[in-house]
């Protein structure tokens, strides 16, 4: 057989949509739905029937969709040359003309996303993750621009600056401290836009890091970028992509002292760092920075940097307070782990918290943890942290959203392992369903 994928279909439009025509030539699986009520997202398996060049640059599949009740029609095409595209067959949006095209990609046993939303028949709104990615936000403006924090949903990574792994204590490798494939640059490409990001003092020196006590063991883990990699990475992202970025500072040790507990000094030096080099801090203190519109953090000209501090009570932000640097407690959200390795376990967890802790969309925001976690018996069998990130990510897509609700939505969804553009098309969906 030959290269299959999944794609996302999903009508945030208050109009049916129904399903015209279906062919296909040399595809093993074409079969898209026969039709999607409005609010309804379906995944589906596409796949071609041969690697072999002769057929798979003959394969072909062809759908046709009719908007029923604004005269309204577009098509699904797939190409090898191409990946699969979404034509304006006889509509418009407030992007495509008539007759445009819309790329969504190809990703061999990945996804990729078509999203159409709205209610004005003149005004709807087409994208795919394969469009959104880099500069989503940006793009989304005239839909989530008015919204606040609490109201968006985005992208977020777990342990986002682990994705080398150097100066490991003894036990640490990288099958057990490595939680991610991509830079923070690259990150940021694909969509992600709150980063979990541990600093680390090792030789003096700003790192960042996984380490966890274990017992008799000690301490255990290992450095990943530098507090200066992370920062050059953003600011030269930033430098074209106007977005809002979020970094939560924690888990804060120096591993010159045996993982203490940064003090109030170490803080500073960190802040200090920041202050100099890192561009586009959002300055005011504010008491809530999650009842911010993201029309007062961003705009076609300007981005913003939230920086967020895990300090005690007992640590002043002294000189920084106020520019641009906000104590964690200012950005009110929950956030509970699974801590199991089983797929169904953790979406059970997480599904059951949402369902508990966001009854309605003014309530705190809430951190989906779509991440496993190593057990005895996954160290036992060197079962590695981004093999379990690679099973709770195969997962992610049309469950998070089968249980979403106006009422109930995650505000941050946050992975291991981010290396496609799955999150950003989940956050995006979220935000067109579900979220106002």
């Amino acid at each position: 057989m030959g290269q299959g994928g999944y794609i996302w279909l999903a009508n945030g439009t208050t109009y049916p949509w129904k399903r015209l025509s279906n062919t296909s030539i040399r595809m093993a699986q074409w079969f898209l739905p026969e039709s999607l009520a409005p609010g309804e997202v379906k995944r589906i398996y596409v796949e071609y029937q041969s690697d072999w060049p002769p057929d798979r640059d003959q394969s072909r599949g062809d759908t046709l969709y009719e908007v029923v009740g604004i005269n309204s029609e577009f098509a699904i095409k797939l190409r090898w040359q191409t990946g699969i595209q979404a034509v304006m067959t006889k509509m418009a949006t407030s992007s495509q003309p008539i007759g445009s095209t819309v790329s969504l990609g190809w990703e061999h046993d990945g996804s990729v996303s078509f999203i159409l939303a709205g209610n004005d028949p003149d005004n709807l709104i087409c994208t795919s993750s394969n469009v959104l990615s880099s500069g989503w936000m940006q793009q989304a403006l005239p839909l989530i621009g008015d919204r606040t924090l609490r109201h968006i949903c985005m992208p977020s990574s777990h342990d986002a600056a682990i994705s080398v792994v150097r100066d490991t204590t003894e036990l640490a490798a990288e099958w057990n401290t490595k939680t991610q494939v991509r830079s923070i640059s690259d990150q940021l490409g694909l969509g992600t836009r709150f980063f979990d990001i541990r600093p680390v003092i090792h030789r003096g020196t700003l790192q960042t890091g996984h380490y966890s006590s274990i017992g008799v063991l000690g301490w255990q883990g290992g450095n990943g970028q530098s507090i200066a990699e992370i920062v050059d990475q953003i600011n030269r992202y930033l430098d074209t992509n106007k977005e809002l970025v979020i970094l939560q500072l924690s888990h804060a040790y120096n591993r010159d002292t045996n993982f203490t507990d940064f003090t109030e000094s170490e803080w500073h030096k960190l802040f200090q760092y920041l202050q100099k080099n890192l561009h586009n801090r959002y300055l005011p203190a504010t008491a809530d920075l999650t009842s911010l519109r993201l029309n007062d953090l961003i705009s076609d000209n300007k981005a913003a940097v939230l920086v967020l501090a895990d300090i005690g009570t007992n640590i002043d932000l002294g000189p920084y307070k106020g520019d641009g640097f906000h104590r964690l407690s200012d950005f009110p959200r929950f956030d509970g782990y699974a801590n199991v390795n089983s797929v169904e376990k953790m979406k059970a967890d997480q599904f059951q918290k949402l369902k508990e802790k966001r009854t309605n969309p003014d309530q705190e925001m809430f951190a989906l943890c779509w991440t496993l976690t190593q057990q005895k018996e996954d160290i036992l069998k060197h079962r590695s942290i981004l093999e379990l990130a690679r099973l709770a990510n195969q997962n992610l897509s049309f469950e998070v959203l089968n249980n979403c609700s106006h009422d109930s939505y995650p505000n941050l969804i946050s992975t291991d392992r981010i290396e496609s553009t799955d999150p950003v098309a989940v956050a995006m969906a979220i935000n067109i369903l579900y979220a106002s």
